[in-house]
């Protein structure tokens, strides 16, 4: 069985997007258990995509701005992968530890930027009378934050193991001890 499907028309610059079927069958539940209310079954579907999409996004963006190329982004249930590489070919990437700190918070702060502002929204107007808004509110707002402050812990897997590492890096650097990694062939690095 095929984990990953592609989705034909996604891509995150440039580079293709997969769903896990796991998570198309959270879909599959948004759908039956609001099929009485379509559009908000659309919403909540999108907004359930969007808190990875987002996060995956985060990282991508980062990525790029520091001289990687997007291999691909994979969703899945509840998390997901964003594989970069640097150099010409798919198999070169950075050991820079710099740099991986920084991608890893890439995902948690395009969380909090699209959160906050939608958590403010909720305390300022009652969500219920704004037809579609309480979704996004839900899953973009306090579940995304829920889920990128749950990313911090710097622990396995979670962001939160490379991300913290920038402190004292920059610390090194700002007493003048900069910890250079010269960036060399390598496999592909995932940040989930």
């Amino acid at each position: 069985m095929k984990k990953y499907i592609r989705i034909k028309y996604l891509k995150v610059y440039g580079a293709p997007v997969n769903i896990h079927w796991l998570a198309l069958l959270v879909v599959a539940f948004l759908l039956v258990t609001s099929f009485k209310a379509p559009i908000t079954a659309l919403i909540s579907i999108a907004s359930y995509l969007g808190i990875f999409l987002l996060h995956e996004f985060g990282h991508a963006y980062f990525a790029i701005k520091l001289g990687y190329k997007i291999g691909k982004i994979n969703i899945s249930f509840v998390h997901g992968q964003c594989i970069y590489q640097y150099g010409q070919c798919m198999n070169e990437v950075t050991d820079n530890k710099k740099d991986h700190a920084i991608i890893a918070w890439g995902g948690v702060i395009a969380q909090l930027i699209v959160a906050i502002p939608l958590i403010f929204i909720s305390l300022i107007i009652n969500v219920k009378t704004v037809y579609g808004l309480g979704p996004p509110v839900a899953f973009l707002g306090y579940i995304s934050a829920m889920f990128a402050l749950i990313n911090l812990v710097p622990v396995g897997h979670f962001d939160g193991a490379s991300a913290w590492k920038l402190i004292p890096i920059w610390l090194e650097e700002k007493n003048g001890n900069p910890n250079k990694v010269k960036r060399k062939k390598s496999n592909f690095k995932i940040v989930k």
